[in-house]
């Protein structure tokens, strides 16, 4: 039987470990970036952080969790963004405790940017903890078989960031003009006869 500290230096283990923590972190990333007005009603409320604090952590969060996630795939200084990765789960699953221990048995987390509907505060916590370990293997593995040249990574993560940056101006376009033809409809409708 294979060791943890073994398992952990497995190459292949390695690539698919820093894949899918990478993966998870950029999604969750990813989902919070449009939903950033629900992200700080839940920092605030759920938190208990003060405004001041609140509305910087929820603008940042989501750009920390894009560029920390492809880090971690294309392999830019594994072993610091697996415990920036680490560390940023630990302190997740610690709200997720003190809330359920605050007495909320479900919770509109906006983990992922989906604050539709409310889970099990239980089961959150048990994911998390999943994340926790997978982060905690990449901790443990050895890194430099994994990592790429930092010119190439950072072109990489630079080109994704790009890429949502330009995907979310054209996102903010349509709905102003969507916003402009439903303004007009109005007017068009209080200046009928």
């Amino acid at each position: 039987m294979m060791s943890l500290q073994e398992l952990a230096s497995e190459p292949r283990l390695i690539l698919a470990l820093r894949l899918l923590v990478g993966g998870i972190v950029v999604a969750a990333g990813w989902g919070k970036m449009p939903r950033r007005y629900e992200l700080l009603r839940l920092i605030r409320d759920q938190a208990y952080l003060p405004h001041s604090l609140a509305r910087p952590l929820s603008r940042w969060l989501p750009w920390v969790e894009l560029i920390l996630g492809s880090a971690l795939v294309v392999g830019v200084a594994p072993f610091w963004m697996s415990v920036a990765a680490l560390s940023l789960f630990m302190i997740f699953t610690g709200f997720l405790i003190r809330a359920r221990l605050a007495g909320f048995d479900e919770l509109d987390c906006n983990c992922f940017g989906t604050s539709e509907t409310s889970q099990r505060t239980v089961l959150l916590i048990g994911r998390n903890m999943v994340f926790i370990v997978l982060a905690g293997l990449l901790v443990l593995a050895p890194q430099s078989s994994s990592s790429v040249p930092l010119d190439e990574a950072l072109m990489v993560v630079l080109m994704t960031l790009g890429l949502f940056t330009a995907v979310q101006m054209m996102r903010g376009a349509l709905q102003a003009a969507g916003y402009r033809r439903e303004v007009q409809k109005r007017r068009e409708l209080m200046n009928a006869p």
